[in-house]
C-alpha cells in the first residue's frame, strides 16, 4: 500500500469496526480511496472519520440522563 494510505482490512483493525463497515463508509464517500489503490483508504480520511465517531460517541455520552426506578412489593 501507498505510504498515504492503508487497506481496508488495516482501516477496519485501526478503527475498531468491520470490513463491510469500511467498505460501506468508502462506498458513500466517508473515506476517500487511496491513489491507485481499489481496496485502499487515505490516512487523513481514517484519522478524521475515527475522531468523528469519538466525538458523537462523547457527545452521546454527555446527553445520557441516568434513570431511577422504584419497584414496591407489597405481597
Amino acid at each position: 500500500m501507498a505510504a498515504g494510505g492503508v487497506s481496508i482490512a488495516e482501516a477496519a483493525q485501526l478503527a475498531g469496526v468491520s470490513v463491510s463497515r469500511i467498505r460501506e463508509y468508502r462506498r458513500r464517500g466517508s473515506l476517500a480511496p487511496a491513489d491507485g489503490s481499489r481496496q485502499g483508504v487515505t490516512l487523513s480520511s481514517l484519522k478524521r472519520l475515527i475522531a468523528e465517531r469519538e466525538a458523537s460517541r462523547r457527545s452521546r455520552a454527555r446527553r445520557a440522563k441516568p434513570k431511577l426506578r422504584l419497584v414496591v412489593d407489597n405481597t
